[in-house]
């Protein structure tokens, strides 16, 4: 079923639900060991964003810290 917000059709957010859905399908057929693997890529590459975001935000809260006369 089509995503639509009021006339908008959301093409990506109804690609998402179609692949989503197709994985679900394969995880019970010969394609499995291949599903797992692309969501475990999938999850690495998620998990390795937010961990680089929170470094980021440390550093950056670090400087701030130490330059807070400067940036005034």
């Amino acid at each position: 079923m089509p995503v639509i917000y009021g006339d908008e059709f959301r093409f990506d957010e109804y690609m998402r639900t179609i692949t989503s859905r197709l994985e679900l399908a394969l995880c019970w057929t010969v394609f499995a060991p291949l599903v797992r693997s692309l969501r475990q890529r999938r999850m690495a590459r998620s998990a390795s964003y937010v961990y680089d975001c929170q470094r980021i935000d440390v550093l950056l809260s670090s400087i701030i810290a130490d330059h807070e006369d400067l940036l005034s």
